[in-house]
């Protein structure tokens, strides 16, 4: 059996740095540390794909990759996504794949097994709480996508207004007081782990889904 590889120090400075960890606890930063491994990637290599659900989460210690998406047709770059970005955890959290991903450098990443941020997840107060509250690009791609497709006098493009809506979107737990703070904006489903439709309009007149 091969032991994974040891963060350098800077590496594992770039780990706690992290926004999803900064907050993390020491036993979580070590877990971290102790159970990930370096990957490296060329140029063009594919560090997540939009058709499976990673095993795996990558934080980008150096270089950049980005976030790809389709455009009549064509593919098209939706997102950069630069040192200190996750990649593969919202295809996780939402039980769907939604980040395609590839190198636009040679990128060196440290890997975190899924098993692993599972864990994390249940144990870490810190890391729950940024991964409910965060929205990331693919996941909101995605959304854009679907609600273009839909209509049917848009003329925007995901690519032109991502940029624009990402900081505009939250993401909030489903109760009944969220959706009362929250009574002039629309909330969509942003999980299969749940009994209604991924990227439907959740109405708390029918009822919160389990």
């Amino acid at each position: 059996m091969i032991k994974p590889s040891w963060p350098e120090p800077e590496q594992a400075k770039l780990i706690a740095k992290a926004s999803a960890f900064e907050g993390c606890s020491k036993t979580t930063l070590q877990r971290i540390c102790d159970e990930g491994d370096i990957v490296r990637f060329s140029i063009g290599h594919v560090l997540s794909s939009a058709v499976f659900i990673p095993d795996r989460v990558l934080l980008i210690l150096k270089g950049s990759a980005r976030l790809i998406g389709k455009h009549r047709g064509q593919l098209n770059s939706l997102a950069h996504l630069g040192v200190g970005n996750i990649i593969g955890l919202a295809s996780l959290l939402r039980a769907e794949p939604c980040e395609e991903v590839c190198a636009s450098t040679e990128v060196e990443a440290w890997s975190i097994p899924d098993t692993l941020i599972s864990e994390i997840y249940k144990d870490d107060d810190f890391f729950r709480q940024w991964c409910t509250k965060t929205v990331f690009p693919g996941e909101l791609a995605i959304l854009l996508d679907k609600l273009i497709s839909n209509s049917e006098t848009s003329a925007y493009a995901v690519r032109d207004i991502l940029g624009e809506v990402l900081p505009l979107a939250r993401s909030i737990e489903p109760t009944l007081e969220n959706f009362e703070e929250n009574a002039d904006t629309i909330a969509f489903i942003s999980s299969k782990n749940t009994s209604a439709n991924i990227n439907s309009i959740l109405s708390p007149t029918q009822g919160i889904p389990e």
